[in-house]
């Protein structure tokens, strides 16, 4: 059973990107529009992100992590 779920969480997001570039190329981010060889993200971006929440089945979180060792570092 868990062998499915994930091949539909595929499925839906090979969907949910084809129909990302097909219905929201306006929204895509520059590179998207160039094409080539990119990765989901640099190609779709947040147009990926915002339609793959919206089936419910996705939750994304992000945060950035600085270093601890450059961030108390002043620039001259």
């Amino acid at each position: 059973m868990i062998f499915l779920a994930i091949h539909y969480d595929f499925t839906v997001t090979c969907v949910e990107a084809s129909l990302s570039i097909l219905l929201n190329f306006d929204k895509l981010p520059t590179l998207g529009k160039e094409g080539g060889i990119l990765t989901p993200m640099s190609a779709l971006g947040d147009v990926l992100v915002d339609r793959l929440e919206r089936t419910g089945r996705f939750v994304q979180h992000s945060e950035i992590v600085s270093d601890a060792k450059t961030s108390n570092k002043k620039t001259v």
